[in-house]
């Protein structure tokens, strides 16, 4: 079964027991008050379905939730070494060897600069590759009003380290709205789906110790073997010739001659098919193009005076030329390719290797050494291991964590 670890990471009382609450949708990690965190040790919560911010996960996934004290709570003297170790063994506990999300926690209340800080003591504690993993959570945005608000949003929007969600706890005073934790809940589920998650290779020590102190248990097991008396048979070997008789495939034309000749009985009974070719032809086509004219057209003028004292008006006219252009056309000849369908065969060539290729079944026979048994019944004593090595795994396992939680004081 596959399991998403989600870690959470931040000051006391920035609400992330809250944060796990809401998730749930049920109180299944305790929340503080006045100031002081009650979570004092790394403490693990398996909240579900892994569905709930990984829509795209199967109905097996569980999702468990890390959390972890808080930095400035002074009642807590844990160093960054105890810390990691503290979630290296919870994922060790679960067989998980990776985080799938690495939640940053800051309250909205509080001086922007926290998520700064604790953005940078994370990375401290983790290792510069986790900022990849990261995400900021800045809670608390129903306390603050409108003008906070938005001066508030503003600041974190100016953040390019990791991306930010504004979120609000579900809480008995003021209770969330189902669309409004569905609505966050989407938020939250798109940005996961899109970061990778963060591999602890400390895991990968702990294994190995756990499959050396496996060795070193079964091997001092007192109890490790039982001893088995099994009654078997044994058989006496004869040898002897027998005939043995079998077939083969053996080609049917050998000769050239042959293959070419079931070639061709091949190539007649596949038929023909249509062929497309080419071949060039004189066509004609109408050409269009600018060609001139000339027109011839006369001016008649009237003069002014008249021919004597009464005669008529003197009179003269003028031939003009212009150029009309227009659009002329003419036939021209030209060389085309036109396609045609012609029925061929195939080329002798396809059907060549088909017809070496053809076999037919040859019985034949050989002499083979053969072997018969006489049973024997005989007994064997035999060591059974009592356990599997995972018995052994299971015992370091358990052991490993005993000795952490004792010098850890849990």
């Amino acid at each position: 079964m596959k399991k998403r670890i989600i870690l959470l990471m931040g000051n006391s009382q920035v609400g992330k027991s809250s944060f796990i609450n809401t998730i749930k949708g049920s109180m299944i990690a305790p929340i503080g008050g006045s100031g002081r965190s009650v979570t004092k040790r790394i403490s693990m919560y398996e909240v579900g379905k892994s569905k709930i911010v990984y829509p795209n996960d199967t109905d097996n996934n569980l999702l468990y939730i890390i959390d972890v004290v808080g930095f400035n709570d002074t009642d807590l003297q844990q160093s960054n070494a105890q810390i990691i170790n503290s979630i290296k063994m919870k994922l060790f506990e679960i067989d998980c060897k990776q985080i799938d999300c690495i939640l940053i926690f800051d309250s909205s209340t509080a001086s922007a600069i926290g998520i700064r800080s604790v953005l940078q003591n994370s990375l401290e504690m983790l290792g510069s590759l986790a900022i990849s993993s990261m995400i900021g959570i800045v809670t608390k945005w129903d306390e603050l009003d409108e003008e906070t608000t938005e001066i508030k949003t503003k600041t974190y929007n100016e953040m390019r380290d990791i991306a930010i969600i504004k979120w609000i706890n579900d809480s008995e005073d003021q209770g969330l709205t189902p669309q409004q934790k569905s609505l966050q809940l989407r938020n939250i589920a798109e940005i996961l789906g899109r970061i990778p998650p963060y591999p602890m290779a400390q895991i990968e020590q702990l294994e190995e110790q756990m499959k050396n102190e496996a060795w070193v248990l079964q091997e001092k097991d007192p109890n490790r073997y039982q001893i088995v008396k099994t009654p078997y048979k044994d058989y006496e070997t004869v040898y002897y010739d027998d005939i043995e008789y079998y077939t083969i495939r053996e080609p049917i034309y050998t000769t050239t001659e042959a293959i070419k000749k079931r070639a061709e009985e091949l190539q007649k009974a596949a038929g023909t098919h249509p062929v497309t070719k080419t071949r060039v032809e004189t066509q004609t086509r109408t050409e269009y193009f600018q060609d001139v004219r000339t027109e011839t057209y006369k001016t008649h003028h009237e003069g002014g005076r008249r021919y004597g004292l009464f005669g008529p008006r003197e009179e003269w006219t003028t031939t003009h030329t212009r150029q009309i252009p227009f659009q002329n056309s003419r036939q021209v000849s030209y060389q085309a390719n036109v396609s045609y369908v012609a029925q061929e065969y195939h080329p002798i060539e396809n059907y060549m290797a088909q017809a070496q290729n053809e076999t037919e079944e040859v019985k034949k026979s050989r002499t083979v050494k053969k072997s018969r048994q006489n049973e024997v019944i005989k007994e064997k004593t035999t060591q059974v291991e009592n356990h599997s090595f995972d018995y052994y795994m299971s015992l370091a396992k358990q052991s490993m964590l005993e000795s952490y939680k004792k010098q850890a004081n849990i």
